[in-house]
C-alpha cells in the first residue's frame, strides 16, 4: 500500500486545494503547509515565530501547518481527511487481496483438477506460489506417515532447500512439518558471512486433523513476509492439502486394487492343482469346527506344518491360516446372503467360536459389519 503525505493528497485531491484556497481568503487565519523534510507545499511563508501545527493520521506524521495566526483547525481538518484517505486505501488493498485469493482459489483449483500424483501437485503448489508471493527458495515436505521421514517432493531456488544448514541438521524443518501450525519467522545467520536477514514463512498441509507436510518460502534480505503473504500461502497449502490426500488414497486403493487382483489370479490358477484342490476339500469339509487348524490340516494331507506352508505358499500365495480363515468368511457371506440365521449362530456355523471376534474380523476385511452386509450385500 502505497503511503500517504500531504504532497500526494493535494496532487490527488482538487477539492482539498480548493477548500485551503478559501480558507485563505476568507478565513481568520494565514497558513502554508510543510512536507515532514521542510518542503512547503501550499501557501506563503509570513511572519516571525510561526506557530506549527502538525498533520498526522493513523500515528504518522505526515507534515506541519504553519501560521502566525490559530490555525490548528486547518490541521485537525486536514489530519481528519489524512486518516480517511487511509482508510479507503486499507479497504481497497483488503478487497485486492480478497479478489486475489478468490482468483487463485479459482485457478488454482482449475489446475490441481489435472495434476496426477503428489509429486505434480507439490511442483504445482511451488510455482504458483511463485506468481504472487516474492522469495527466493521454496519447497514442499511432505510426511506420507506420522513418524515417517519427511520428503521434499518439490523444491525451488538456485542453492536447493532446504536452509540454512544448521536448522535442517537440528532437525527444524521435519519439526514444523509435522506441527500443523503457519508461520513467519525471522531465521539467525547459518553461516559465517551471512549479512542478509532471511524470512521463513511456511503454511501446514492440513486435512482435518491429519497432517501432511508443509509449505516452506524462504526471502533472503528484503521485506518481511507480510499477513497477506501468509494467507495466500495458506490457501494454496489447504487446497493442495486435499488434492494430496486424494492422490494418496486413490494410489492406496490402486495399489489394493492391484494385490487383490494378483491374489485372485493367484488362487484361480491355485484351484486347477490337484494337491490344493485337496486342501481346499479338506477345510470345506472342517469349516465349521472352530478347533480345526494349520496342524490338523497339514496331517490330513501328510505333511508337516512348514511344507504345507512352503507348499500352499508357493500355489497360492498365502499362508495356510489365511486360507482357512478366507474361506471361512466366505462361507459366512453365503450364509449372510442365503439364510435367515443371526449373526451369532453364522460365526458358530464359520468355526468362530466368539462372535464378536467374527463381526471385528468380517468388518476388517470387508469393509462393513456382517449386519450391514447382510442387509446391503455388495453385487457380484
Amino acid at each position: 500500500m502505497s503511503k500517504t503525505s500531504l504532497k500526494s493528497m493535494l496532487a490527488r485531491s482538487p477539492e482539498i486545494r480548493r477548500r485551503l484556497e478559501q480558507d485563505l481568503l476568507y478565513g481568520s487565519a494565514r497558513f502554508w503547509l510543510e512536507d515532514i523534510d521542510g518542503q512547503k507545499l501550499f501557501g506563503v511563508q509570513h511572519g516571525q515565530n510561526p506557530g506549527r501545527y502538525p498533520v498526522q493520521a493513523d500515528g504518522a506524521l505526515l507534515g506541519y501547518v504553519y501560521s502566525s495566526d490559530d490555525a490548528a483547525f486547518i490541521a485537525d481538518w486536514l489530519s481528519l481527511w489524512a486518516g480517511q484517505e487511509m482508510e479507503k486505501k486499507k479497504l481497497g488493498a483488503e478487497v485486492l487481496h480478497l479478489y486475489r485469493e478468490i482468483n487463485l482459489i479459482f485457478n488454482f483449483s482449475g489446475l490441481l483438477a489435472s495434476a496426477v500424483g503428489i509429486d505434480a501437485i507439490a511442483q504445482l503448489a511451488i510455482r504458483e506460489a511463485g506468481h504472487l508471493i516474492p522469495f527466493q527458495q521454496g519447497a514442499v515436505v511432505f510426511l506420507k506417515e506420522p513418524d515417517a521421514p519427511a520428503e521434499v517432493f518439490a523444491r525451488t531456488g538456485d542453492t536447493g532447500f532446504p536452509a540454512p544448514k544448521q536448522l535442517q541438521a537440528d532437525g527444524f524443518y521435519r519439526q514444523i512439518s509435522g506441527s500443523g501450525a503457519s508461520e513467519i519467522l525471522r531465521l539467525p545467520a547459518a553461516e559465517a558471512g551471512e549479512n542478509e536477514e532471511k524470512w521463513l514463512m511456511y503454511a501446514s498441509l492440513k486435512v482435518r486433523h491429519h497432517i501432511l507436510g508443509a509449505m516452506f518460502l524462504l526471502r533472503n534480505g528484503g521485506p518481511e513476509f507480510t499477513a497477506a503473504e501468509l494467507k495466500l500461502l495458506t490457501t494454496l497449502a489447504v487446497q493442495s492439502a486435499a488434492a494430496m490426500e486424494s492422490s494418496l488414497l486413490y494410489e492406496k486403493a490402486t495399489q489394493k486394487a492391484l494385490r487383490q487382483q494378483r491374489e485372485k489370479l493367484m488362487f484361480d490358477l491355485a484351484l486347477k492343482n490337484p494337491f490344493f484342490k485337496k486342501v481346499m476339500a479338506v477345510i470345506e469339509s472342517n469349516i465349521g469346527d472352530p478347533d480345526f487348524n494349520v496342524e490338523r490340516l497339514s496331517r490330513a494331507v501328510n505333511l508337516s506344518p512348514s511344507q504345507l506352508q512352503r507348499k500352499v505358499m508357493a500355489l497360492a500365495a498365502r499362508p495356510p491360516l489365511q486360507v482357512i480363515r478366507d474361506l471361512r468368511l466366505q462361507k459366512a457371506k453365503d450364509l449372510l446372503r442365503h439364510s435367515d440365521l443371526s449373526i451369532a449362530e453364522i460365526a458358530w456355523q464359520t468355526g468362530f467360536n466368539d462372535p464378536s471376534y467374527f463381526t471385528r474380523l468380517f468388518t476388517r476385511e470387508m469393509h462393513k459389519t456382517p449386519s450391514d452386509w447382510k442387509l446391503d450385500p455388495p453385487k457380484e
